[in-house]
């Protein structure tokens, strides 16, 4: 079985996030919507999209226009070491 993986590009504002999905096997890059800029609701996120697709790898890139939502992004991925959710996150 061939791996799914898809690119999630996050950019991180200091009370939002948007997001765009581009899976790796096509040149489609799609606006997913945005979300709130809190850590809870980027857990939220990543829990509805490998619940819809469980086979799917999720892969991230972000730009920050905050210091604050860089930092906040990085002592999540620290925090969420060795969950489902942060290996994935990390990959």
């Amino acid at each position: 079985m061939k791996k799914i993986i898809h690119y999630l590009g996050l950019d991180v504002h200091k009370d939002s996030i948007t997001i765009a999905i581009a899976p790796a096997d096509k040149e489609e890059v799609r606006h997913y919507g945005k979300i709130a800029g809190k850590l809870a609701d980027l857990d939220k996120l990543i829990k509805k999209l490998q619940k819809s697709s469980p086979e799917t790898e999720l892969r991230f890139c972000y730009e920050s226009h905050s210091r604050s939502g860089a930092r906040s992004l990085q002592r999540h991925q620290r925090s969420t070491r060795g969950s489902p959710t942060s290996q994935r996150f990390s990959a």
